[in-house]
């Protein structure tokens, strides 16, 4: 077995996926049984939990989660404050969008910002991870675009459906690239 299928089957990996898209999946039930804004408390109360647990596990809390709560509870609490949903829409865009200029803006000072977060964790070549980071930072732009055109053009509900499925493409993405640009390099090498 390779190193990336054996990261990917492992306990280590199946409890970050957990950690990082349970608030979400947590939040999408209560917002279709106790509605928008039940549902944004308990998304805060679960982000900040995640954050507790990963540090509790890890020792260490991830810079990526660590910008996740924090966007979390600042547009949380504007969405409750202000008792608008689109708030708490909004954040995803920016999210991504900040993302993908981080990503962007690590090359221009000759950081890879995707490697110095997760290289610690799967170990490679930096030659994937350079095409790794220019991937991502191409998704999470379009993924902000899409993000915004289903806010503005359609209701809650329908944003919310994308919600979900955005979790199996953003999975589906990371695992296909990830392997796609592994199993290259390794034959560019042979």
């Amino acid at each position: 077995m390779d190193r990336i299928t054996s990261y990917l089957l492992s306990k280590h990996f199946l409890r970050n996926v957990l950690l990082e898209f349970g608030p979400i999946g947590i939040f999408v039930f209560f917002f279709y049984t106790k509605g928008p804004y039940f549902a944004t408390l308990i998304l805060m109360v679960t982000t900040l939990a995640s954050i507790f647990l990963t540090y509790t596990i890890e020792k260490r809390i991830p810079l990526i989660a660590l910008y996740v709560t924090f966007l979390t509870l600042i547009f949380g609490y504007m969405t409750l404050h202000k008792h608008n949903i689109r708030f708490l829409q909004i954040r995803d865009t920016i999210y991504d969008i900040t993302l993908a200029i981080t990503i962007l803006l690590g090359f221009f000072w000759n950081k890879n910002v995707l490697k110095i977060a997760l290289g610690s964790v799967i170990p490679l070549s930096d030659r994937v991870w350079n095409y790794l980071a220019f991937s991502w930072a191409g998704f999470f732009i379009v993924v902000a675009c899409i993000n915004e055109y289903v806010r503005r053009m359609y209701p809650i509900h329908t944003w919310l459906d994308y919600k979900i499925v955005m979790m199996f493409v953003t999975s589906i993405f990371g695992i296909t690239i990830l392997y796609y640009f592994n199993s290259r390099d390794l034959k560019s090498k042979k």
